[in-house]
C-alpha cells in the first residue's frame, strides 16, 4: 500500500467516525430539544401551579374571617336569645303583676258594689 492509500484508507475511517459521531450527537440534539419542549411545559405547569396556590392561599385567608364573622355572629344570636328569654320573663312578671293589680282592682269594686246594695237593702229607720 502506498503511503497515499493509507492516508486515504485512514480519512475514510476517520470520516466514517465522524459521521457516526455526528448522527449520534443529531440523536443527543433530538433529546435535548425535546427536554427543553419538556422543560417549558414543566415551567409553565409549576406557574400554573404557583398562581393556584396563591389563589388557594387567598381563599383561605376569606375563609378564615367567613369563620370569624360567623362565629361572632354565633355569639350575637346566643345573646340575643339571652335577652329575648330575659324579656319573655320581665314581660310575663309584669303580665303577672298587671293581673295581681287587677284582680285587687275588681276585689274593690265588688267589695265596693256589695256595700252599696246592702246599705240599699237596710231598712230605713223611721222617726216615731
Amino acid at each position: 500500500m502506498s503511503n497515499d492509500q493509507l492516508t486515504i484508507n485512514t480519512l475514510r475511517e476517520l470520516n466514517s467516525r465522524l459521521v457516526s459521531e455526528i448522527t449520534e450527537l443529531r440523536k443527543e440534539n433530538t433529546k435535548i430539544l425535546e427536554l427543553k419542549k419538556k422543560f417549558v411545559e414543566v415551567e409553565a405547569e409549576n406557574t400554573k401551579v404557583k398562581t393556584e396556590n396563591a389563589e388557594i392561599s387567598e381563599l383561605k385567608k376569606k375563609f378564615a374571617e367567613i369563620e370569624a364573622k360567623n362565629i361572632k355572629l354565633k355569639d350575637a344570636i346566643k345573646q340575643s336569645t339571652r335577652h329575648e328569654a330575659e324579656y319573655k320573663a320581665r314581660i310575663k312578671k309584669l303580665e303577672q303583676k298587671d293581673n295581681d293589680t287587677k284582680g285587687i282592682d275588681q276585689s274593690s269594686v265588688d267589695i265596693t258594689s256589695t256595700k252599696i246594695e246592702n246599705s240599699k237593702n237596710t231598712p230605713e229607720q223611721m222617726d216615731l
